[in-house]
């Protein structure tokens, strides 16, 4: 029996509430529909095999023209992208051993992912974590010289879980492995931090075998992967069985080569050399996504293995060495030197998020950049067989613009979605130590490979080059395609990225497209000047009012200054909508056209792509009969489309996944919730900021103080403004109804999720499990309020008082549980403790004070179960007193009784006989009460059955009693 009070829609007769229910819904089915045209917008940037021009048959070369450099950023020259956030020494005692040791093998790095710096002086290792300042750890368990050094994730189920990485360590004689542990411990300041340990014991150890190891890498599934000084690949191969090679703690492990064949495992290393010409491997770059692994040697040759469909085998593919590579290369390319583009620096992963046929990417020491293909350009699906080059691009200063500057010296690279870092020491070209940055960023949505480069001082080239990540303000899959920085900077930090040397490090970030604005502005003091004019043309009005919009949400910008800047700058460029006339075929074409490579845009958005209508309330057709193949359509302005946008990046990360996940613990299986309550509180936080703008300002956004209400008397310029602002005022729905959405997923993660999705009957967790937070905003507002319904029962069922979670769920999500909600809330938590409470007056007020709260809210709520409560509590009084209030709220002129009294012979088409028939309806719960109570009776004879004022004649006609037992139960 359902113990709650659920919110019944259907018994509320106002018209004024079902158009308004109607219009909401329409409202937002189509911010719905124009949102998922913004998102298709944003999809519509060129892929990278495009903007290379390749082809299934022809290679490419770019960096030729002075569009692929263009001489102006779209950025402001004055503000450079990549700034120096701070720069942190190194430890006085580490700074010391470091120089004291210069005869000695000496070497640092970075561990990004756990904030660390690593130091190796001969035998030594040193850990420093550079977040803090502080945890400075030393490991001496090592017997020789160090010679490579690697943090690795390990294999899953093999070591407990507070193992949460493998810390490689490889010398002269042996490769021991470690496991790295966290505990939070208490700093002086009261301040809990992470405090980094190491195993006590080595947990595996192998011999090298007079093998000296250069680079040591892991695989996201926990192998581990050697490379060694004369050019062979090996891994660990370890797990947890019993057996002849057990090191101890009955584990297994042994050193696999996988770069020759049966002769290595046979002849010594004195005898290998002898018959091959070995060259030490430099790098070695995992694409953990499609499982290939490529090596590259200091004699500039590449190797590529395939590690199996699954990530578990190992097959050597191919073999690039120097010659074939310059050969290759010299087919594409004949006016540069083969040396400068074939001498090569570093291998990187183009991954499959950002290219799914493009998969290698080959830096030489000059800053030439060589992209390959491991199969055929048209197809990802098969596993890799070759190494194909198909395109060279040049470096700034190859394209005949006098003057520029050219990379040279190339020590270290950095690779991360179209963005490199090229970090330079000096030569007879650079008499200082540079840091390269080439970004593709601001002409995303360009047909042309156009890139952005700036270049950074250094004091010293830097001995290690990182980045560190990742740097997501709220889930996104990284499986899905990546669309540019412009659409994801919403949901994502600045970049950050790393450069150490002996005498510290020093931590770089990227700027986003919206924080130029936010220093252009800044600079301005709220100015018109030519650079934010210039800024909104080059990146064009509707990406530029996004910007202002991200800045006028950003929560983390303190300074309220900026913020009024932002909001003048949308309204004084956001323009204003206007009628357009459009060749309907020339307009299809424009949608579904695929951008020409061969041209350069330099604006990085096209306006084109925004749509400029949509049915309903947008499109003004015009008299078909004499224009038949043209029509008249709204084009908004860009204060709408970056309203529109805004939401969109906002939600796109969460829009289309699925709202719960399936998980199995303990071989039982559970509904829990996919995404965090930080990522839930963050995109509803700035929504409700968004809303707050919208309302502060809506007179602005709507212009409804110039339209006529009389259609004949507007202009086209006042229709244009009329749909523009039921456009927006739509899409106001949509925000109000997405924070309370997600607002309300926070809440349930809160309370333990996957109990209070087990309350829902199949059928409603079946649909729970399928659907997504586009549907729950747009379609399944029942849903939201049943979860909401199960939650409060978790607090009945416990006995515990409703009151705080109800004000919270007022608060939080008022359209979804509404005041009517709280007070059948309220209501039954005061039935729960009546049904407790032994002293009979008492339980007698508690009830009736329950019967006060729902008369207040009647009737919006489920009246059966209602009656069905206080049937239970024997409680007649308050059945009738309640059915009687909802029958004079929902026939408040008595038109049921006078029909009633007519004998029922009026017209049944007239308002009488439906006022009837909802009377009827409610007089019903009475009957039903009646015959429950009687059932009890015959039962168990000793049951009281309390009196009750007479009742309305004619409720009792349907009841199962006859007319004897029910004037029994009725009689005073």
């Amino acid at each position: 029996m359902d113990s709650t009070l659920n919110v019944s829609r259907s018994m509320d007769n106002s018209m004024s509430m079902i158009n308004q229910s109607i219009s909401a819904k329409d409202s937002l089915d189509l911010s719905g529909k124009m949102l998922d045209r913004f998102f298709a917008a944003d999809d519509s940037f060129p892929t990278l095999v495009e903007k290379m021009q390749i082809t299934k048959s022809s290679q490419s070369v770019s960096g030729c023209t002075e569009y692929d450099y263009p001489k102006e950023g779209l950025g402001m020259p004055s503000i450079t992208p990549l700034k120096s956030r701070h720069k942190i020494p190194l430890p006085g005692a580490l700074l010391e051993q470091w120089n004291d040791a210069q005869n000695f093998h000496r070497k640092l790095g970075i561990f990004p992912s756990i904030n660390r710096v690593w130091v190796t002086i001969d035998q030594e290792f040193f850990l420093w974590d550079f977040s803090e300042g502080t945890d400075l750890s030393y490991f001496d368990g090592m017997n020789s010289t160090i010679f490579a050094v690697a943090l690795v994730p390990p294999k899953p189920n093999v070591f407990q879980a507070h193992i949460k990485h493998l810390l490689v360590l490889a010398t002269g004689l042996n490769i021991a492995i470690l496991g790295v542990t966290f505990k939070n411990v208490t700093g002086i300041d009261g301040k809990t931090v992470e405090q980094l340990e190491l195993t006590t014991d080595t947990i595996y150890e192998v011999p090298t075998e007079g093998v000296i190891t250069s680079k040591i890498v892991g695989t996201d599934n926990g192998r581990i992967f050697l490379a060694s000084e004369d050019g062979n690949l090996f891994e660990i191969d370890y797990w947890k069985d019993l057996g002849w090679f057990s090191i101890g703690n009955g584990r297994r492990c042994k050193k696999v080569c996988h770069s020759t064949g049966t002769l290595s495992y046979i002849l010594p290393s004195f005898l290998t050399y002898a018959i091959t010409e070995p060259s030490a491997i430099i790098e070695v770059a995992v694409d953990n996504t499609r499982h290939i692994l490529y090596t590259l040697t200091e004699n500039s040759s590449i190797e590529m293995y395939d590690l199996g469909s699954d990530g578990k085998s190992t097959s050597r593919i191919v073999s690039l060495s120097h010659s074939n590579l310059e050969h290759q290369v010299s087919k594409l390319l004949r006016t540069i030197e083969i040396a400068q583009m074939t001498i090569l620096s570093s291998i990187k992963i183009i991954e499959e998020t950002e290219s799914p046929n493009i998969h290698l990417l080959v830096v030489s020491k000059s800053g030439f950049r060589l992209y390959f293909s491991t199969g055929a350009i048209t197809s990802s699906n098969t596993r890799p067989y070759t190494l194909q080059l198909v395109h060279i691009r040049l470096p700034p200063g190859y394209n005949r613009v006098i003057g520029e500057s050219k990379p040279s010296s190339v020590q270290h690279v950095l690779y991360n979605r179209g963005t490199i870092i090229m970090a330079c020491n000096t030569d007879i070209t650079n008499y200082r130590p540079m840091l390269w940055c080439i970004s593709p960023d601001e002409y995303a949505f360009s047909s042309n490979f156009s890139e952005r480069y700036f270049i950074t001082d250094l004091d010293m080239c830097p001995l290690s080059l990182d980045n560190i990540g990742p740097n997501l303000l709220i889930y996104n899959d990284p499986s899905s395609p990546q669309p540019p920085l412009i659409v994801r900077q919403q949901f994502e930090n600045r970049q950050e990225y790393i450069t150490l040397a002996p005498q510290g490090l020093e931590i770089f970030e990227m700027l986003r497209p919206y924080d130029t604005l936010c220093e252009l502005l800044a600079s301005s003091q709220g100015s018109e000047t030519d650079a934010i004019k210039t800024y909104f043309k080059n990146f064009t009005d509707n990406q530029a009012c996004v910007a202002c919009l991200t800045i006028i949400c950003d929560q983390s910008l303190k300074n309220i200054k900026i913020k009024e800047y932002a909001t003048r700058a949308f309204f004084t460029h956001g323009g204003e909508p206007k009628l357009v006339t459009e060749n309907l075929h020339e307009s299809l074409h424009e949608l579904t056209r695929v951008p020409q490579n061969n041209s350069f845009r330099s604006s990085n958005y096209s306006t084109s792509t925004i749509p400029s209508c949509m049915p309903t309330f947008i499109k003004n057709q015009t008299n078909i009969t004499h224009l038949p193949f043209e029509s008249t359509s709204v084009q908004y302005s860009s204060k709408h489309n970056g309203l529109y946008l805004f939401v969109s990046r906002l939600l796109r990360p969460l829009w289309n996944i699925k709202a719960v996940n399936m998980e199995t613990t303990d071989g039982k299986t559970y509904i829990v919730n996919t995404v965090s309550p930080d990522d839930c509180s963050f995109v509803a936080s700035h929504l409700q900021t968004l809303h707050s703008f919208m309302n502060n300002y809506s007179k602005m956004l709507a212009n409804y103080t110039r339209i006529p209400f009389d259609a004949s008397k507007r202009t086209a310029a006042q229709d244009a403004h009329q749909s523009e602002s039921k456009s927006i005022e739509c899409l106001k729905q949509l925000v109000v109804r997405s924070a309370e959405v997600f607002n309300l997923w926070k809440l349930l993660s809160e309370h333990q999720f996957f109990i209070i999705a087990k309350e829902l009957l199949d059928q409603e967790q079946r649909v729970l499990e399928n659907v997504t937070f586009k549907e729950l905003i747009l379609v399944h507002q029942e849903l939201c309020q049943t979860l909401v319904q199960k939650l409060l029962d978790t607090y009945l069922n416990e006995s515990s008082s409703v009151e705080s979670i109800s004000t919270k769920l007022r608060q939080v999500c008022p359209s979804i549980y509404h005041s009517e909600d709280a007070a059948c809330a309220k209501a039954s938590e005061m039935i729960k403790l009546a049904q407790s409470t032994v002293n009979e007056d008492e339980r007698k007020r508690i009830l009736y004070q329950s019967l006060m709260v729902l008369k207040e809210v009647a009737p919006k709520f489920n009246l059966t179960s209602v009656c069905l409560q206080y049937t239970n509590c024997a409680y007649m009084e308050g059945v009738y007193q309640m059915c009687t209030e909802c029958a004079k709220k929902i026939d408040p002129k008595n038109l049921g009784g006078h029909y009633f009294v007519n004998n029922m012979v009026l017209d049944r088409d007239g308002p009488g006989y439906g006022a009837y028939m909802l009377r009827l309806d409610i007089y019903k719960e009475i009957s039903a009460s009646l015959d429950y109570l009687y059932s009890i009776m015959v039962k168990n004879s000793s049951v009281f059955i309390p009196t009750r004022p007479n009742l309305i004649p004619g409720i009792l006609e349907n009841s199962a009693l006859t007319s004897e037992q029910s004037s029994n139960l009725v009689l005073i």
